[in-house]
């Protein structure tokens, strides 16, 4: 056992030693640093094969530390874990420089994020499970092939049931995913299977009877489409230059990184006012995404999503196409993430960054008087994201603009969630009241009501930190007199 001890310890050391050198203490975690990190846990005795990280991203540096900092000095790098073993959440601390553990404590009655393999575990289990399977039968699928269903486990959300307080619970709806790449399209309607992910059951099955599957299919994809008009290459010579994380753009520079969680981060955002720069923006990202579906059924209830805590935003952040998803002259950036199992995954091209003509004058003025004429037109620079989760895809835009204007826009695409019902058209007897929550968008389906929420962290530190929120309003008051 000494010498397992030793050796991890050796082992740990090494790692720390080839760990790459961050350029800049907000930097995001290396590959290099993840591992050490998880070696850190490991040498401790804090973490094994059976633990899995919910979360393992940048400490930030306290503010004044980050602010006072010039390139060339040294930095602190710390690791903050979120780990979950034996049914217990930890949190925790790693100095990465020295290889110490500075914190470790259970944090109790809470629940991480669901990760990939839970949710894998989900499917097969529900999957697994005699009432399901009997259920299934019920609708006429005599066969479970799972190649030909889809099981999608959501957050169980919100419960007033005592028997699922303080467990870890998914609930599991699935679809008929047969023949068809548009899994979203044909749900299996009025089954539901509330999963216990640590006693590895269904610990509840809500059947409120079948309900008529769709089997008009509109196939998501289709032929593809190229873009329109030839690609703008002067994009590729935009006066937009990345270094490591930091962004030059005209007057405006920042530092940026992708978490896991919150997806893009954006820090340090100044503006160069002639001689000097101003310090507009020291941190802005997603907060918080809540995502209510309006639908009392029993089967729909719960479905009031957290999607950036429990869901883990940023690690959905997919690959991005050219001439689709951004510009084809755009740059693509990739970013480093650690999965739920402690290692280092490269998302490829899952940042990009581009300039746009607006179509719209950054100024111009119009002289009658001599016929003359001058302008600018106005250019914006795009910092964009798109993070797929299950059904929906959310573009994340941070825009820079020429005239001091810093900028987001939040936008959805991707395919709703969609409920079966009895009707087929809404000349139905019951189209009404299929119809209650939502819009009948084919035969047997409709798309439920719902919202998006989005909550943004910002750190305005407009000239500095000394800062005060003041609200001006425009009152009238009778003329003196």
């Amino acid at each position: 056992m000494r010498a397992g001890l030793l050796l991890a310890a050796l082992l740990t050391n090494a790692i720390i030693a080839g760990t790459a050198v961050a350029a800049h203490p907000l930097d995001a975690l290396s590959a290099a640093e993840i591992d050490a990190a998880v070696a850190i846990l490991r040498n401790a005795g804090h973490a094994d094969s059976g633990t899995r990280f919910p979360l393992i991203t940048l400490a930030e540096p306290d503010k004044t530390a980050v602010l006072a900092w010039r390139p060339g000095q040294p930095f602190a790098r710390q690791a903050f874990v979120i780990a979950r073993y034996d049914r217990t959440v930890y949190e925790g601390l790693v100095d990465l420089a020295s290889g110490r553990l500075e914190r470790w404590d259970a944090v109790p009655n809470v629940q991480p994020a669901i990760s990939l393999d839970e949710f894998t575990d989900a499917q097969r289990i529900t999957m697994s499970d005699p009432a399901w399977r009997a259920a299934m039968q019920r609708r006429g699928y005599s066969a479970i092939d799972p190649k030909g269903l889809f099981c999608a486990p959501m957050p169980a959300g919100y419960s007033n049931d005592p028997a699922e307080q303080g467990r870890r619970l998914v609930r599991v709806s699935c679809f008929d995913a047969a023949g068809t790449k548009s899994v979203w399209s044909r749900p299996i309607e009025g089954l539901l299977a509330v999963v216990d992910l640590d006693e590895h059951r269904v610990i509840r099955l809500i059947d409120s009877g079948p309900v008529p599957v769709n089997r008009d299919i509109a196939e998501f994809q289709g032929a593809p489409v190229q873009p329109a008009g030839p690609a703008n290459e002067a994009l590729r010579n935009a006066h937009a230059t990345t270094d490591g994380g930091l962004l030059r753009w005209r007057q405006w520079s920042l530092h940026y990184r992708l978490d896991r969680r919150a997806g893009l981060i954006v820090s340090l955002v100044q503006y160069r006012d002639a001689d000097r720069d101003r310090m507009v923006l020291y941190r802005g990202s997603l907060a918080e995404m809540f995502v209510p579906y309006m639908d009392p059924d029993p089967n729909w209830a719960f479905r009031a999503w957290f999607d950036v805590g429990e869901n883990d935003f940023g690690f959905f952040a997919s690959a991005l196409k050219p001439g689709i998803d951004c510009p084809a002259g755009a740059a693509f950036l990739d970013a480093v993430l650690a999965d739920s199992h402690g290692e280092a995954r490269i998302g490829k091209s899952v940042i990009c960054l581009f300039e746009r003509d607006t179509g719209a004058p950054l100024w111009r003025h119009a002289e009658g008087r001599h016929a003359s004429y001058a302008g600018r037109p106005a250019v914006e620079l795009v910092l964009r994201t798109i993070e797929s989760l299950g059904n929906y895809d959310y573009i994340i835009d941070w825009v820079l603009t020429e005239a001091g204007i810093i900028r987001i826009e939040a936008g959805a695409t991707g395919i709703d969630m969609v409920k079966g019902v009895g009707a087929r058209n809404m000349a139905d007897a019951g189209a009404a009241k299929d119809t209650a929550s939502g819009s009948l968008v084919a035969p047997n389906v409709v798309a439920v009501n719902h919202d998006h929420f989005l909550s943004f962290r910002l750190d305005l530190d407009i000239d500095g930190m000394p800062n005060t929120l003041i609200r001006q309003k425009l009152m009238p008051e009778p003329p003196e007199g």
